[in-house]
């Protein structure tokens, strides 16, 4: 995964009292996504950011994330890059089979039996999630996310931060 490309530093999105910063901020919604895919809950997770004293709210940074049932993810996010790149990237390694999409619009697989590339206009999910979202309100069913998996992407995000200040894998509890 790739970040959004550089953002001022003067920009909201930076202050970590308003915006939590780019980790707390956006790198959370691609440890929502490994949670999904992984289908567990972070375990630990270690940072390593660009520079030689980074600050907290960087925007240059590899996120590891070590979950419990033993996936591993790692969530590259980088505003240093060239806009010309697609700003977002995933690849999901499993069972000799590979899936890669493409900014949200292309989705490829190898190892899959009859799978044929996917090309659509960009689709991040926002329109479906929510309809499910009043869908979920009418009707009092589950949440769209459960409470706990939530609660364990805030935690792995304030664990991030803490992992780049003290440089170390840090425990979600």
């Amino acid at each position: 995964m790739r970040g959004g490309g550089d953002i001022p530093p003067t920009v909201w999105v930076h202050a970590m009292e308003v915006g939590g910063g780019r980790i707390i901020g956006e790198a959370c919604h691609f440890i929502d996504l490994f949670t999904y895919l992984s289908g567990s809950k972070v375990k630990a997770v270690c940072i390593n950011a660009m520079g030689i004293n980074p600050e907290e709210n960087t925007d240059n940074a590899s996120i590891l994330l070590r979950y419990e049932n033993g996936t591993n993810a790692v969530i590259n996010y980088f505003g240093n890059g060239s806009k010309a790149y697609a700003k977002e990237r995933v690849e999901v390694y499993s069972q000799e089979r590979t899936l890669v999409m493409d900014n949200w619009r292309k989705l490829e697989g190898y190892g899959f039996k009859g799978f044929s590339s996917n090309s659509s206009s960009q689709d991040k999910g926002h329109a479906e999630q929510f309809k499910l979202l009043v869908q979920a309100v009418k009707q009092v069913v589950q949440p769209i996310i459960p409470m706990d998996e939530l609660v364990n992407t805030t935690k792995a995000s304030f664990a991030a931060i803490k992992s780049l200040k003290q440089g170390v894998w840090v425990d979600v509890d």
